[in-house]
């Protein structure tokens, strides 16, 4: 399946490092994943830019639809 990661660069209850761990050993297991690390935030890293990569992504994954434009974050 497909696999999006979002981690804030702040997060104190997950800490980014665990990500890395994890991120190394997908790598290490040539996985495929998307990941969104955003500066400044904590656990939940809530934004405008997470919520729509989270929307576009169930979109792609899950209904097999592209975003249309003015969503787009590719």
């Amino acid at each position: 399946g497909h696999l999006l990661l979002i981690v804030g660069e702040m997060d104190s209850n997950v800490p980014p490092e665990s990500t890395m761990r994890f991120v190394d050993a997908l790598i290490k297991a040539h996985k495929d994943f998307d990941m969104l690390e955003v500066p400044g935030a904590n656990h939940g890293a809530g934004s405008w830019l997470t919520t729509t990569k989270t929307h576009d992504f169930f979109l792609r994954y899950l209904l097999h639809q592209e975003p249309t434009e003015e969503n787009a974050t590719n």
